[in-house]
């Protein structure tokens, strides 16, 4: 999947599990406890999405 943020193209596996309505971000993990990477992943699925 080919991401395209400010004129920069990422090509990274990054994909969002689920996205509801446009508005909803789903991530599925299964860990035993959330990290830092955890919670930035999230934010950067955010901050890509608007």
């Amino acid at each position: 999947m080919l991401i395209i943020y400010k004129d920069i193209k990422l090509d990274h596996g990054y994909r969002i599990d689920l996205l509801v309505n446009n508005k909803v971000v789903i991530e599925i993990k299964t860990v035993e406890a959330f990290t830092d990477v955890h919670v930035a992943q999230v934010l950067t699925y955010l901050k890509l999405g608007n």
